[in-house]
């Protein structure tokens, strides 16, 4: 069998086109579904309900349990509280395993500033938690 490059080129570019076209089509603005879960997520956090947390995510999610127990109680411990955050990047991708919503936030804990990004699988009406990051700001207490 041969490889075609150019072919595989083509179709890799066809792909991302459409991927492109789609999003641009899709929730432009973060929708109230993944606003709530976000502050679902942060009432949870600021709870300390880690578990709670693990146990809503998504299948695609595949950080071990006790992993992201872990990373939750280093940011609680650290940060704190959350105090408030805003919305600052909204982007929408299809891909063969479904829609995925992805939610950038400036967020502000009682000791500090934070980046989180929340990544979203969109399942019917609702959304599943398939990844959380987040990059501390300058500005933590120690």
């Amino acid at each position: 069998m041969v490889f075609d490059v150019e072919s595989a080129k083509m179709r890799h570019a066809a792909f991302l086109a459409m991927a492109i076209l789609i999003a641009g089509c899709g929730r432009g603005q973060g929708t109230e579904v993944e606003q709530k879960l976000v502050d679902r997520f942060h009432s949870e956090l600021d709870k300390e309900q880690y578990a709670q947390i693990y146990a809503e995510r998504d299948k695609l999610f595949r950080t071990p349990e006790a992993q992201y127990i872990r990373l939750l109680t280093t940011v609680h411990r650290k940060l704190g509280n959350v105090r408030g955050e805003h919305l600052d990047a909204v982007t929408t991708a299809v891909n063969p395993q479904g829609t995925f919503v992805v939610l950038r936030y400036a967020t502000q804990f009682e000791r500090g500033t934070a980046t989180e990004t929340f990544s979203w699988h969109l399942v019917g009406d609702s959304a599943k938690l398939t990844g959380y990051f987040i990059e501390r700001g300058a500005s933590v207490k120690k």
